[in-house]
């Protein structure tokens, strides 16, 4: 339920108070921190956004997600919804500069996908998109530039793809 602030040059901790479960943290150029939390994975908590400035003033973002990944100060984050019947994902878009929603500034064809949508992650020099899907007969890697075009879709030969690593 926290996140914790470390002033390194006079070794003090700020505990910082966000929903349950936080898992994910990005910073923009200013200097924000962007908190994704999980919630308990049930209806009653759910996922939630937070923004934590440099003052250590945390602001509810009011979107829901699953997973984050920043790129060029803008927030890709994709919230799967799983039931009885299945998982749907959606990717929103959020602007770090102006803490608004960016809309349909990505992805507008899902069908693309030949499953789930399932982790992200960001190429800052490129500004491409990377997102794996979910699969227990060979995951995919789907890399689309900054405003949601299918570059590549490439099979990774395993169960699952977790992340991806730009080496260069």
């Amino acid at each position: 339920k926290t996140v914790s602030v470390v002033d390194l040059t006079n070794d003090t901790e700020n505990k910082i108070e966000v929903a349950v479960n936080p898992a994910y943290l990005a910073k923009n150029s200013a200097g924000n921190i962007y908190v994704l939390a999980l919630g308990n994975f049930y209806a009653n908590i759910p996922a939630a956004l937070y923004k934590i400035d440099a003052s250590n003033n945390v602001t509810p973002m009011n979107i829901t997600a699953t997973e984050m990944t920043i790129c060029n100060d803008k927030l890709y984050l994709l919230n799967t919804v799983y039931d009885e019947t299945g998982s749907s994902s959606t990717i929103t878009v959020f602007d770090t500069r102006t803490d608004a929603v960016i809309p349909n500034a990505f992805i507008k064809d899902y069908s693309v996908f030949s499953s789930s949508p399932y982790k992200l992650s960001a190429d800052e020099v490129s500004g491409d998109i990377y997102i794996t899907s979910q699969g227990t007969e060979g995951g995919e890697v789907y890399i689309f530039d900054s405003n949601g075009n299918l570059k590549k879709k490439m099979s990774t030969g395993g169960d699952y793809p977790v992340c991806t690593v730009n080496v260069r």
